[in-house]
This record gives structure tokens, sequence and C-alpha cells, in this order.
């Protein structure tokens, strides 16, 4: 899970970069790198993806019910986020389950479209407000093969949808 392709970036922390994912942001080097190199093939979830999946009561509702340790953990995560985010509504609005989906992606159960043999590049050169952007680079273009996370199965809850279904599964 990471970078942000053609929707603003996540990285409230600095609030002029508008364009970079929290995570690519932190380790852009690490990023650069991987893409630039012609012998990795890779999947990218990005924010793109994740930020089709809405995050609603439904999912705290479904993972109450279930008696698993895990489910109720997770619930309990969950719940600790909502004040700092200064309640449900604005929890509702900000946050998404970003791991669980990049995850649902690897396992293949079904929840996504891809765009694949895509190259990119990413800013990491010392500037605080491009840092960590990824940007597309021309057909034939060197470096690692990715494939992209890009349409996402989504429901009108967040219970009912097949990603968040298949996390209160596993739990």
């Amino acid at each position: 899970m990471a970078g942000a392709l053609d929707v603003p970036g996540n990285l409230y922390t600095v609030p002029t970069n508008t364009k970079a994912e929290f995570n690519a942001y932190l380790d852009c080097v690490a990023g650069q790198e991987l893409l630039a190199n012609p012998n990795v093939s890779l999947t990218l979830v990005p924010l793109d993806f994740t930020n089709q999946v809405v995050l609603d009561k439904s999912i705290f509702t479904a993972l109450s019910k279930s008696k698993s340790f895990g489910s109720k953990f997770v619930n309990d995560l969950l719940e600790l986020q909502v004040s700092p985010y200064g309640g449900y509504d604005a929890f509702y609005a900000s946050y998404s389950l970003w791991d669980p989906q990049a995850l649902a992606v690897l396992m293949n159960v079904g929840v996504a479209s891809y765009e694949t043999n895509v190259r990119l590049s990413q800013q990491c050169g010392g500037d605080f407000t491009t840092d960590g952007a990824f940007t597309r680079l021309p057909a034939g273009s060197k470096g690692a093969s990715v494939t992209i996370a890009k349409k996402a199965a989504v429901s009108a809850t967040a219970a009912q949808n097949p990603i968040l279904q298949a996390l209160v599964k596993v739990l």
C-alpha cells in the first residue's frame, strides 16, 4: 500500500505536499530505487484504490457482533481512533482500512481490476512539497513493471463490501 496517482495524497503532516501518500513519502529513496529497477515486478495498491472503499458504522457493527478475539481487537482499535478525528463523521470521512485493503488485493479475493505493465517514477529530491509523489512514465520507459489496483469492488455499506467482508471473515 503506497502512493497516490490520480488523487490527492494523505500526507497531513506536511500540508504543503498534496501529492504524496504517507508511506511513499516516508521512504521515497527506497521507492525511487524499487521503481527504477527493471528486474522488479510489483503490485501497487494506491490511495486511488483504497479511497473507493467507504468506512461506516456497519463495519463496527459487524466486528462487534463477531465472537473472535481478532474482530474484537480490531473493533477496539478502530474505536480508539474515533476521538482523535473529532467523532464518527470526521473519522468516516478521513479514515480507511488501507492495509487490509492491500492485503485483500494481494490475496486475490476478487476485489480489484488492474492496470498492468505501467512504469512509474517517484520524486525524491529534497523538496518537501513534491517528495514522495509518483509520476507515470511514457510507454517504453525503463523501470519496474508495475501492476496497479484500480477499480475496487464496492457496495452501499462497508459491512456488505467484499473487501471488508473478507477482513471480518479472517478475523
